[in-house]
């Protein structure tokens, strides 16, 4: 390496981006947020979901400390926590859901869609996704419009 040459640990400090690979071409790296917008799409697909959902005061809270503690910037949203252990994911989801419907089939569809997305989409490993029930929700009814009537 020449010297007048940045080696990847500089580049990559105080970054939200994780980095994935090093090959002779340089690094891939993911933004935070990318992963958090597949982990949002993810859920959101599965239906019964209606919406993410924040956690609990002390949720924004906690999250608030952990990234003072991290260097990192809070964003204020708990409805998706992801943190990393032993090069994988953790993921965290609060969500709300449609009254009337099995929790458990819809929870376990939100995990297995989030992993498959996130491990498809970023090619790291997904240790664990816990999922919040925060609220039920109504259907919401879909208006039908009739021609003629």
């Amino acid at each position: 390496m020449k010297d007048n040459e940045i080696k990847p640990e500089e580049f990559m400090a105080g970054s939200d981006a994780m980095e994935l690979e090093q090959n002779s071409m340089g690094t891939i790296n993911i933004n935070d947020n990318v992963t958090l917008a597949i982990v949002k799409k993810a859920v959101l697909s599965v239906p019964g979901v209606t919406s993410l959902a924040s956690g609990s005061w002390l949720d924004d809270i906690k999250g608030a400390v952990q990234d003072v503690v991290r260097n990192k910037q809070h964003s204020g949203n708990s409805s998706i926590s992801i943190s990393e252990c032993n090069d994988c994911y953790v993921i965290e989801v609060n969500i709300n859901i449609v009254f009337g419907i099995p929790i458990p089939d819809v929870a376990c569809s939100v995990q297995e869609s989030v992993i498959e997305a996130v491990e498809h989409t970023t090619g790291k490993n997904v240790k664990s996704v816990h999922v919040f029930i925060q609220d039920i929700e109504e259907e919401k009814k879909q208006l039908s419009v009739n021609s003629g009537e």
